[in-house]
This record gives structure tokens, C-alpha cells and sequence, in this order.
């Protein structure tokens, strides 16, 4: 049986492994016993470690699940520019509602934040920011998933990622595509609640 090389690395590798498997009440329990100080910079921290494993990966070249006959969806056009982010919240907080979630969906709200904040601010043409589709798809089994889609021809040099630490950290799969030009970014979560109706 072939073993890995006992190094520092590979101990912080099995380090940050066991501390990825601990639930939310693990966490929990332990957060009570740290100041707001230390709370606020152990956060950062970790930050910047998930956003140096996520550097390993520039481009996470994965599509949405394809469409269903059926499927539920709403959606909204918005001008690329900053507004598109207050934009977007309100429209994810209308969508929650219509479709009437017990609960306001707030990781749906800032995964949705986050992928429209990063397409306006990286991938957008300086000239002319045309616009944003934004959708949000309701799934079985508890999934929705969220899609901007930038409508103009955007940056072909880009090279980094526009999928944030955050992102990747509270959805079930993410990732960013382009087609005819176009960046697509994109992410699905599992929810907690099921909608009363839609």
C-alpha cells in the first residue's frame, strides 16, 4: 500500500481535510469560545486559504443540469454595471417569496450576490457593459440553481476565476463556461426547506 511522504505539507493537507468534515454544530460549539476579534480574523484567514485551493483550478469548466420540460424558472435583464447587485438581491428575496420558502433563502440570496458582483466587476467590456440574464432555476429534491449570463462578448484573456471562495463553499456544484463568447457563471444549492407551492 503505497503511503504519502510525511512533509509539512501533507500534514496541513490532512489538517485542513479533518477540519472540512466537521458540521455546523461542531463549528458552532467551538465559536462560542472565541472573541469577535479572533472570530473576524480566523474568517479571514481561511479566506485566503480557500481562495488559494480554488487558485489551483482558475477555470471550473462545468455546465448547469440541462434543462427540464417543465422545469420552474424566473428571470430578469439588468444592465452590467454595480446596480445589477442591488438589483439581484431584490430579485432573488421576490423569486424566494413567489415560490414561498419558509425560510428567505439567504445562501441563495449571496450566491447570487456574488456571482453577478464578480461578472459586473471582472468580465465586463469598459466601453459598452451591455447586459446581464439572470436566473434562477427551482430543481427537484430541494435544489435551485442560479445562472448570469453575460450578454455582450466579454474579456477573452481572462484567466482567474469569477467563482468566489464563498460560492464554492455553500453550493452543492459551481462553475463558470463560455459560449459564443458569452461568460456563463453558475451555481446549485440544496436547500433546507421545500417550497409550500409554486
Amino acid at each position: 500500500m503505497n503511503r504519502e511522504p510525511i512533509t509539512p505539507a501533507w500534514d496541513l493537507l490532512c489538517e485542513l481535510r479533518r477540519v472540512s468534515n466537521y458540521d455546523s454544530g461542531v463549528l458552532d460549539s467551538m465559536t462560542q469560545h472565541l472573541s469577535l476579534t479572533e472570530s473576524v480574523s480566523l474568517a479571514a484567514q481561511l479566506s485566503r486559504v480557500a481562495a488559494c485551493l480554488l487558485a489551483r483550478h482558475p477555470i471550473v469548466q462545468e455546465r448547469p443540469p440541462e434543462l427540464d420540460v417543465g422545469e420552474i424558472a424566473e428571470e430578469i435583464t439588468v444592465t452590467a454595471q454595480l446596480s445589477a447587485v442591488a438589483v439581484t438581491q431584490v430579485f432573488v428575496r421576490n423569486v424566494m417569496h413567489k415560490w414561498t420558502y419558509p425560510s428567505p433563502g439567504a445562501a441563495i440570496e449571496r450566491a447570487a450576490v456574488d456571482l453577478v458582483h464578480e461578472l459586473v466587476l471582472t468580465d465586463r467590456p469598459l466601453a459598452h457593459p451591455g447586459n446581464l440574464l439572470i436566473r434562477l432555476r427551482h430543481l427537484a429534491d430541494r435544489r435551485v440553481v442560479i445562472e448570469a449570463h453575460a450578454m455582450t462578448v466579454t474579456n477573452p484573456n481572462r484567466s482567474e476565476s469569477l467563482i468566489t471562495a464563498r460560492v464554492a463553499a455553500i453550493s452543492r456544484r459551481c462553475g463558470e463556461y463560455v459560449a459564443f463568447g458569452h461568460t456563463v457563471v453558475w451555481c446549485e444549492l440544496a436547500t433546507t426547506d421545500s417550497p409550500n407551492r409554486i
